[in-house]
């Protein structure tokens, strides 16, 4: 071609350089808009509620799925947690005051893919039920909750001071002042939650 027969290198670079340089721009603003998304991005995800939080929270309920399927899972491995739990709360205590439920699963509301397992606890000296100070009783909640993989969670408390049933038997007024050292423990329930069962 004639017109490229004058040129030498130094033509052929400056050539060489006002073709590529619109591509080069062009190259420059593409990864100007990829650098802009990648912060708006990032942005986001740092948010409350963005993106790594919830992946957290996906981690964290991933963790717990895999501590119910390994941890307190068996029947005997839940009744050694509570025995440990129980027996930490009070020196007072051994582990033939106090029996436990079989686990009972029930339906989450609102969920097909879960179930709790519920385990209830009650306190019986000799076959009787005998008062407890109400220290111990949160001692037991809290210890029951806390321990190990923290998957126990306490579903149902109600007690009663002694006192008080006393005076309602005997149709009176409730005393002013009641012992902190008798109560009725009238349930006690803690519960987990796992992966529904197949064919449950």
């Amino acid at each position: 071609m004639t017109m490229f027969k004058p040129m030498d290198l130094y033509k052929g670079i400056v050539l060489a350089c006002v073709v590529l340089l619109p591509v080069s721009l062009g190259f420059l603003w593409w990864i100007d808009g990829q650098r802009t998304k990648a912060l708006q991005a990032i942005e986001s995800a740092e948010r409350s509620k963005g993106e790594l939080e919830r992946i957290g929270e996906t981690i964290r309920k991933l963790e717990t799925v895999a501590s119910n399927s390994t941890r307190g899972g068996d029947a005997e491995s839940y009744k050694l947690y509570f025995e440990r739990m129980i027996t930490l709360s009070s020196p007072g205590i051994s582990t033939n005051d106090f029996q436990f439920t079989n686990e009972n699963a029930s339906s989450v509301p609102n969920n097909t893919k879960a179930e709790d397992l519920t385990v209830g606890v009650s306190f019986k000296r000799v076959g009787k039920e005998f008062d407890l100070p109400r220290d111990f009783i949160h001692a037991v909640a809290l210890n029951c909750e806390s321990g190990g993989s923290q998957i126990w969670k306490l579903r149902s408390l109600k007690m009663r001071n002694a006192d008080v049933i006393e005076a309602t038997k005997g149709r009176k007024a409730p005393p002013k002042t009641v012992d902190d050292g008798k109560w009725k423990l009238e349930k006690l329930e803690f519960a987990r939650r796992r992966p529904k069962q197949r064919g449950a």
